[in-house]
C-alpha cells in the first residue's frame, strides 16, 4: 500500500479523547469507506483504531485487510469456531467464533467500538486477558460513554450504543446507514435512533442472565403465592372462629399435617437439589458462551425436575403457613439438627 505519513487513531486518544464533532466526522468517513468495501463484497473483520491511519491533513485511511473475507463466498481458510480479530473491537458473533454469522453489521459494530474509544479514550470492553475480554464482549453491556466523558452529546452516545448492540438486527444494517446518521448529527438534524427503553434494557439483561432472572422471578412468584395463600388461610381461620365461638382451634390436626409434609423429603435432599440447579446453570452458561446447544432430552429432564421441586416447595409451604396461622407456633424445621429455628 502507499505510505501514509502520520499516526493511527489509537495514538490520537492516548492522552485525551477527541472532541465529539471531530470524532463523529472521522467515523463518518471511516463508515463511508467501509461501505465502499462492502459494496465490492469485502468484510474487513478487524477494524480498530490501530488499523486506521490519519495523514497530516487529518484524513483517515483504513489499513490491514489481512483478515478480510469475501462476502459472496467463503475461501475455506477460516473454520467456524475460530476467533479472529482484536478482542476489544470484535462483535459478539465473532467473539463467540461464529464466523458464518459475520456480515456488514459486524463491521458496523467495530466502527462503533472505534467511535467509543475516540469519545472515551478506552475501548468498550477490556479484560485482564484476551479470553476475559471476549467473555465481556459476549456477556456484558458497555458503559455509557457519557459516564466516562460527560461532554459526549446524548445523540452521539445513542448512535454509538446502537452500533454496539449484541444482536446484529438491532445495529445499523449497513455502514452507509451509520454514515448517514452521523451526518444528521453533524448537521444538527434529529437522528433516527432512540435510546434503549427501560423495558428493553431489562429484557436484554434477562436474556444475558437467564438463571439469575429465573431465580428472581421464581422467588417473586412464590412470595406472591405465599402471601395470597396466607391471607386465604387467615380468612379461613376467621370464618371458623366466627362459626365456632369460644371453641379452641384444632391445633393438633394442623401440626400433624405439617409434620407429614415436612418428613416427606429431608432437608439434605432440598440442599442437594439447590446445588444441582446451581451446577446446571453454570453448565448452561458455558454452552451459551460457546454458541452450542445441550441435549433437548436433558433440558426437558431438568425442566421436569424443576416443576416437581417447585411443587414440593409449594406443598410444604402451604402446610407451614397453615400451621403458623392456626397454631400460632413457629415450626420451621424445629426438630432438625442442621436448621433449628424456634421451638
Amino acid at each position: 500500500m502507499d505510505y501514509v505519513e502520520g499516526k493511527n487513531l489509537a495514538d490520537d486518544t492516548k492522552e485525551n479523547p477527541l472532541p465529539a464533532r471531530e470524532a463523529a466526522q472521522l467515523v463518518k468517513t471511516i463508515a463511508e469507506a467501509v461501505h465502499y468495501a462492502h459494496q465490492r463484497g469485502t468484510l474487513h473483520r478487524d477494524l480498530k483504531p490501530q488499523n486506521v491511519l490519519r495523514d497530516v491533513a487529518g484524513q483517515p485511511h483504513i489499513t490491514d485487510f489481512g483478515l478480510a473475507k469475501r462476502i459472496e463466498k467463503e475461501s475455506g481458510l477460516t473454520a467456524s469456531g475460530a476467533v479472529l480479530g482484536s478482542p476489544s473491537y470484535l462483535p459478539p458473533e465473532q467473539a463467540a467464533g461464529r464466523q458464518d454469522q459475520a456480515g456488514p453489521s459486524s463491521d458496523v459494530y467495530s466502527i462503533g467500538a472505534i467511535l467509543y474509544e475516540l469519545l472515551t479514550g478506552q475501548p468498550p470492553f477490556r479484560g485482564e486477558t484476551p479470553l476475559a475480554t471476549l467473555i465481556k464482549v459476549i456477556e456484558d453491556e458497555p458503559a455509557r460513554p457519557s459516564k466516562l466523558n460527560p461532554r459526549v452529546p446524548s445523540d452521539l452516545e445513542t448512535i454509538c450504543l446502537k452500533c454496539l448492540e449484541k444482536s446484529p438486527e438491532r445495529r445499523y444494517p449497513t455502514a452507509r446507514a451509520l454514515a448517514e446518521e452521523l451526518n444528521r448529527f453533524l448537521n444538527h438534524e434529529p437522528i433516527l435512533a432512540r435510546p434503549a427503553s427501560p423495558l428493553r434494557k431489562a429484557s436484554s439483561w434477562a436474556r444475558k442472565h437467564p438463571w439469575t432472572f429465573t431465580s428472581l422471578a421464581t422467588f417473586i412468584i412464590l412470595g406472591l403465592m405465599t402471601l395470597a395463600y396466607g391471607l386465604w388461610e387467615q380468612n379461613q381461620l376467621l370464618h371458623w372462629q366466627m362459626a365456632h365461638p369460644g371453641k379452641p382451634k384444632p391445633v393438633a390436626e394442623v401440626l400433624e399435617r405439617f409434620k407429614e409434609a415436612k418428613e416427606s423429603v429431608s432437608l439434605e435432599v432440598a440442599l442437594a437439589m439447590n446445588f444441582f440447579f446451581l451446577l446446571y446453570g453454570i453448565w448452561m452458561k458455558r454452552h451459551w458462551v460457546r454458541g452450542t446447544r445441550p441435549s433437548p432430552l436433558l433440558l426437558w429432564g431438568v425442566l421436569l425436575a424443576g416443576v416437581l421441586w417447585t411443587g414440593w416447595v409449594l406443598f410444604c409451604g402451604a402446610r407451614l403457613i397453615a400451621a403458623v396461622v392456626w397454631a400460632d407456633h413457629p415450626v420451621v424445621w424445629a426438630d432438625h439438627p442442621v436448621f433449628r429455628v424456634g421451638t
